[in-house]
C-alpha cells in the first residue's frame, strides 16, 4: 500500500498586531534570524513582494522577502524553496540559500491584525554576481544558454517527481476533494496571472515616467 506524502511542517509565528507599516514588519523578523533589528534595509524596487537587502555589519548581508499578504501560500513557498534547494544543490551558488530563522524554521508567519491577515518571509543568502556590461553580453550569451538548458531540464525532472507524489496522494483523495483541488489551483494560477500583469503595468508606467523626465531634461 502506497504511504501518504508527510505533511509540511507548520512556519513559524510571530505576532505583529499593530504593525502596519512593512519596514517595521521586516524590521521584527529581522530578530527571528538574530539579526539586530537596527540593520541596515534597502529596499528593492520593482518587485511583487517586499524585498530588503539586509547589512548589520556582523558578516555577509542576507536578502529577506516578505511575500505580498494573500499572494502565495504556506504550501506554495515552502515549493518554491523545495525547488530551489535542488537547484542549488546542482549548480551551486547559481540560486540564493535559504537561511533558517534562529528556531530553524524556513518560513516565518507574521500575525497580523486580523482585518489585515498574516504574511510570509523568508530570508536568503545574498548571491554572488553583478549585472555583466552590455558590452560582454554576447560573450556571456553561450554560458547563459548552457544554464538554461540545465534548468529546464532540472524542471522537467522536479516536475516527474511531482507528478509521481501527485498520484500517490490522489490514491487516497476522494473525487470531489479532487476537484475542489483543481479548482484552487486554477484559481491560483488566474491570481499569479494577475499579479504579473500588475507588474508588468507598473513596469511600463515606470518606464514611460522614466523616458518622459529623461527627453524633458
Amino acid at each position: 500500500m502506497t504511504s501518504m506524502p508527510p505533511e509540511l511542517a507548520a512556519p513559524e509565528r510571530l505576532p505583529a498586531a499593530g504593525i502596519a507599516d512593512m519596514t517595521e514588519l521586516a524590521r521584527a523578523a529581522c530578530v527571528r534570524y538574530g539579526i539586530s533589528p537596527e540593520a541596515r534595509l534597502h529596499q528593492y524596487p520593482l518587485t511583487e513582494n517586499w524585498t530588503y537587502r539586509v547589512e548589520d555589519g556582523s558578516g555577509a548581508p542576507a536578502v529577506l522577502r516578505v511575500y505580498r499578504p494573500g499572494g502565495r501560500s504556506h504550501e506554495e513557498i515552502r515549493s518554491e524553496l523545495a525547488w530551489m534547494t535542488a537547484i542549488g544543490e546542482e549548480f551551486g551558488a547559481l540560486v540564493p540559500a535559504v537561511i533558517p530563522t534562529a528556531a530553524g524554521s524556513q518560513v516565518l508567519e507574521v500575525s497580523r491584525d486580523a482585518s489585515r491577515g498574516p504574511c510570509y518571509c523568508v530570508m536568503f543568502s545574498c548571491a554572488p554576481g553583478q549585472e555583466p556590461a552590455e558590452d560582454r553580453l554576447a560573450a556571456w550569451s553561450p554560458q547563459l544558454g548552457a544554464i538554461t538548458a540545465r534548468l529546464h531540464q532540472q524542471a522537467a525532472d522536479v516536475h516527474e517527481q511531482a507528478a509521481r507524489l501527485h498520484e500517490e496522494h490522489a490514491a487516497h483523495v476522494p473525487a470531489d476533494a479532487e476537484k475542489h483541488l483543481r479548482a484552487a489551483a486554477q484559481e491560483r494560477a488566474a491570481a499569479q496571472r494577475d499579479r504579473d500583469a500588475a507588474v508588468r503595468q507598473r513596469q511600463d508606467a515606470d518606464n514611460e515616467n522614466d523616458f518622459r523626465e529623461h527627453k524633458g531634461g
